[in-house]
């Protein structure tokens, strides 16, 4: 069904080849056993190009590229401009009184921008209200090849619902690979 309900399992194992993505944190062994997830974000692992996603600022911004998968092979690239928020959109359906966390996977090279900005991931409700998680700098390639999650967590209030989630570049110079967006309950 086009990457909305996600059931995750995660193995780690520790090499010593670089570029192997087992690096994760360089330990030794992991396991997760996951579980039914119902993510309410069309097309987060972009397996469909920008399907679903609404972009707000020109094309030239954006891409999907091919070359720096992670859980996902494709992943949004977008390119920073520090006069401009560079971001795509969602419009998820949301349920007022019920909490809700995005995330999703960054891989972020050279981000500069203002303090509050940089590359990073928001909720915005109907209240005008909005939670958001901003990185800078770059990202450290040693560490699942370079991917780190951002994570925001928002509790929608009586008659608040979710606008639409956002991700990219915010007044921001740099670029970013996003890759496994997911917004679920909880």
């Amino acid at each position: 069904d086009w990457n909305n309900n996600v059931c995750t399992q995660k193995f780690t194992q520790h090499s010593t080849t670089s570029s192997d993505v087992f690096r994760n944190n360089k330990i030794s062994s992991t396991s997760n056993v996951g579980a039914y997830i119902n993510n309410l974000v069309n097309n987060g692992c972009f397996y469909r190009g920008d399907y679903a996603w609404t972009k707000t600022a020109g094309n030239e911004y954006y891409s999907i590229d091919t070359n720096h998968g992670f859980i996902a092979p494709n992943s949004m690239k977008i390119t920073g401009n520090e006069s401009a928020a560079v971001e795509i959109r969602s419009y998820p359906s949301s349920i007022a009184g019920k909490t809700y966390t995005l995330s999703a996977y960054f891989k972020y090279e050279n981000v500069s921008g203002s303090a509050n900005h940089g590359a990073g991931i928001e909720i915005y409700t109907t209240s005008n209200r909005k939670s958001n998680t901003f990185v800078q700098g770059s990202s450290d390639s040693d560490v699942d090849n370079g991917y780190k999650r951002l994570i925001t967590t928002i509790t929608l209030e009586e008659g608040e619902t979710i606008a639409h989630i956002a991700l990219g570049m915010y007044y921001s110079t740099g670029t970013v690979y996003i890759n496994a967006v997911q917004l679920e309950e909880g």
